[in-house]
């Protein structure tokens, strides 16, 4: 993650904030990772996190020791009962929700959680990066302590999956193999301002990626910021 600027990302997330919420005080990081976000927003909020990580919460705490963190897997009920003025939840979280069930339930807690007027920000990944980047293609990194090996490929046409090998160098110089894989889903507009709306969401804006410019077809990228308002 050494390539992502993480700062430029939060200072982006805020100074949307500011103009949609200026009476923003406190801020639920849904998906928080290792909390590199989280570390930006609490300047300015009071910030919880949550994840479905025990070892990103664990990291996340290190480096963000004034804030709470909670683990929560965001496709499920969040056991949480504090309401929030702005939700988070950014690097394309939303595109690990498999389904479009899954993609509700996650409106439907965020309902739960913003106070009424609050304001919801994400990110997701397009079919556009998915094309543009991935593909069928095999990456592979390496340095002195670690060597990876990235299998990426569609399972339907709108399910991609990262099948990703490590090899760690211990401390004796011999290497332990991880593996994980990675889903993710693309979630089409329509299907999620259809469930944005049914769960009392009104959109408010999207822009290509953290920028002021506008979406196209080319935008791998989108961020999209609804605010929570009864019908």
């Amino acid at each position: 993650m050494d390539n992502v600027p993480y700062d430029e990302w939060a200072s982006f997330i805020i100074k949307k904030i500011h103009q949609h919420s200026p009476q923003c005080k406190n801020i639920l990081d849904i998906a928080c990772g290792t909390g590199n976000i989280t570390y930006y927003l609490k300047q300015e909020f009071k910030v919880t996190g949550t994840d479905i990580s025990n070892n990103m919460l664990s990291i996340a705490k290190q480096k963000n020791p004034e804030c709470n963190f909670i683990k929560a897997d965001m496709s499920k009920n969040l056991p949480i009962t504090e309401k929030f003025d702005a939700i988070t939840c950014i690097y394309d979280s939303l595109n690990y929700l498999a389904t479009e069930e899954q993609l509700y339930t996650f409106f439907e807690n965020c309902k739960k959680n913003l106070n009424k007027g609050g304001i919801l920000i994400f990110d997701i990944i397009t079919m556009a990066k998915i094309r543009n980047l991935f593909k069928n293609n095999v990456f592979t990194m390496e340095n002195k302590d670690f060597f990876s090996i990235w299998y990426n490929k569609f399972v339907t046409k709108d399910l991609f999956i990262n099948d990703l090998v490590f090899f760690i160098r211990n401390n004796d110089d011999k290497y332990t193999k991880y593996k994980e894989k990675h889903k993710r889903r693309i979630f089409s507009g329509e299907i999620i301002l259809d469930s944005a709306k049914k769960n009392s969401f009104v959109f408010k804006a999207n822009y290509d990626g953290f920028s002021e410019n506008k979406t196209d077809k080319y935008s791998e990228r989108i961020l999209y910021i609804f605010r929570r308002e009864d019908f």
